[in-house]
């Protein structure tokens, strides 16, 4: 038979232990944003938006047969041009 004393050990070892966790990992999140106080913004996001929104396009197209109305003003796939200059 298990005595009172042996059950108020376990549970405080067991919520000492979900502390720890709980601690470590807010620990290791605030060393996250202190390493990494800015990602910053890239030069080609803008190019790489627009490669997806045409892919996107074509997939529902070719694939789910869909038209999208927000998207009628993205190009098509087959005359998709980029110019990088």
């Amino acid at each position: 038979m298990r005595e009172k004393g042996d059950t108020v050990r376990k549970f405080k070892i067991e919520n000492g232990f979900k502390l720890f966790i709980a601690l470590y990992f807010l620990l290791y999140f605030c060393i996250g944003i202190y390493i990494f106080p800015d990602y910053g913004v890239s030069a080609d996001e803008e190019i790489q938006r627009q490669h997806s929104l045409v892919s996107y396009r074509y997939l529902n197209k070719e694939i789910f047969n869909r038209e999208i109305a927000a998207l009628s003003g993205t190009p098509e796939l087959d005359s998709y041009v980029i110019d990088l200059q």
